[in-house]
């Protein structure tokens, strides 16, 4: 009955039109799903660097935690006049804090101002000490040292909370 109805010339035109319809159809799901791909994988590689980010932060609150215990460390060493072992103490101090610096994620200016100075401080001691050694003496002014590296420690402490307080956050 249906081929009744249609002309048996134009059935081959219907099944041609119908095919292109099918095809056409068959492309806007296959493009809507690719599109649908293409947006999770961006969601997923905007995830991941976010991990990636949170990962980093985590690296500087350890390598912050660090140290801070190292510089308390040293004014432990320095109270207690174990002059020796300060200068590699100290070098390895401001290696760290140089690392920080150059890899913090959104750090300000301020606290890479402050780590400079952390390192600036470091380098002096280290050179104060060494002097000291070479000439058989010990250092001048350790509760001024002290008092200096406290003061560092403060800052250090406040930058480990700032990026602490980042992690999860975009």
């Amino acid at each position: 009955m249906v081929v009744a109805v249609l002309d048996i010339k134009s059935f081959p035109d219907f099944c041609g039109v119908a095919g292109l319809l099918v095809s056409v159809v068959g492309l806007i799901g296959t493009w809507l799903e690719a599109r649908k791909a293409r947006t999770a994988a961006e969601h997923a590689a905007a995830a991941s660097q976010r991990m990636r980010e949170d990962l980093d932060k985590f690296d500087i609150v350890r390598s912050l935690s660090e140290t801070v215990a190292a510089f308390e460390e040293a004014k432990t060493l320095q109270r207690y006049g174990v002059w020796e072992l300060l200068p590699a103490s100290y070098s390895e101090i401001r290696m760290s804090l140089m690392t920080i610096k150059n890899i913090g994620p959104n750090l300000t200016n301020t606290h890479r101002r402050r780590i400079q100075s952390a390192v600036q401080t470091c380098s002096s001691i280290e050179d104060e000490i060494e002097i000291a050694l070479s000439q058989n003496v010990t250092p001048q002014d350790v509760p001024l040292m002290n008092k200096t590296i406290s003061a560092h420690i403060l800052d250090l402490q406040e930058l480990l909370l700032h990026v602490r307080n980042q992690v999860g956050q975009d």
